[in-house]
């Protein structure tokens, strides 16, 4: 959903997604003089939790020797961008986003002009479609401080599933529903390599579902038709 929302001079734009919720910001010229940054203000309206979002910038006046992997709320630590994104937010949950323009010194800002918009998330699965995404690069930062940058082969399961976000499971979930000879199962993959998919395919098609997969067999250097091909004979 999108909802955008103006008032005295800063403008919010609200775009939500089921797990993420980004907000872009404006504040015209004539309260740009003294800004500082942005706080913002997370009301969930479904579990009732109240709290200012953080990040990893600070002044260095208030915080001279901020801890690695530690985040500081923006209400002290103003976010000094015109772009953020809520990367904590729950499917099909309520929240209401408090902007907040913050002015003079550090350590003793001042909260000024506001605005509130009001934000419903997507529900993971829709009465026809669902569509799932992973998390990628966006939250590579995220990833580093929850796993101490470890790579997940060697975290374990838990960086895994955090990756996935709910896709790997959706995928087999999906795939499970094909119980017999009635059901269709049809595939696009370009990296066609993960075993507990494969595993899942050759399951339902030992349960008589009728399979039928493309995916990128194309011999080049970059494309991963090898990996591909290894891990279907696997």
């Amino acid at each position: 959903m999108r909802n955008r929302k103006s008032t005295n001079g800063l403008t919010v734009n609200a775009i939500a997604g089921s797990h993420v919720v980004i907000l872009g910001l404006n504040v015209t010229n004539a309260k740009r003089k003294g800004l500082r940054g942005i706080a913002i203000r997370r009301a969930d309206k479904t579990e009732g939790e109240v709290c200012w979002l953080k990040g990893t910038k600070v002044f260095e006046s208030v915080e001279p020797h901020p801890a690695p992997a530690v985040q500081y709320s923006s209400l002290v630590h103003p976010f000094q961008t015109f772009q953020w994104g809520d990367y904590s937010a729950k499917p099909g949950y309520k929240y209401t986003y408090t902007v907040v323009a913050m002015y003079g010194d550090p350590g003793s800002l001042e909260q000024r002009t506001s605005v509130s918009v009001n934000v419903n998330t997507e529900p993971i699965e829709g009465a026809t479609h669902s569509v799932y995404f992973n998390r990628g690069s966006p939250a590579t930062q995220e990833y580093a401080r929850r796993f101490l940058n470890k790579p997940p082969s060697e975290e374990g399961p838990a960086a895994y599933e955090w990756l996935s976000r709910g896709l790997l499971e959706g995928i087999i979930a999906f795939i499970q529903r094909a119980t017999g000879a009635s059901f269709g199962l049809k595939g696009a993959f370009y990296e066609f390599q993960w075993p507990a998919v494969l595993n899942e395919l050759r399951a339902a098609k030992n349960r008589g579902a009728h399979v039928d997969v493309v995916f990128d067999d194309i011999d080049n250097a970059s494309g991963p038709h090898k990996a591909n091909e290894a891990a279907i004979s696997a």
